[in-house]
């Protein structure tokens, strides 16, 4: 069952896609990185999907 994600979270997610950095998503929200990439990682696991390919540059949105 898909849980509630919530606005906040939504938001997280978006300005991580648009930067493509969870750094500069983290600084752009004032909030620390590992509440951005937590963030994504309860959203991912709420979806049961992977959302985005994680390297060393960055992130970018898979092709779902």
């Amino acid at each position: 069952m898909i849980e509630k994600i919530g606005l906040d979270n939504l938001k997280i997610f978006y300005i991580a896609a648009k930067t493509g950095n969870i750094t500069k998503a983290s600084n752009e929200l004032y909030i620390s990185q590992p509440a951005v990439t937590q963030t994504i990682k309860k959203i991912e696991q709420s979806l049961n999907l992977t959302l985005f390919l994680r390297t060393k540059k960055g992130v970018t949105l898979t092709n779902i």
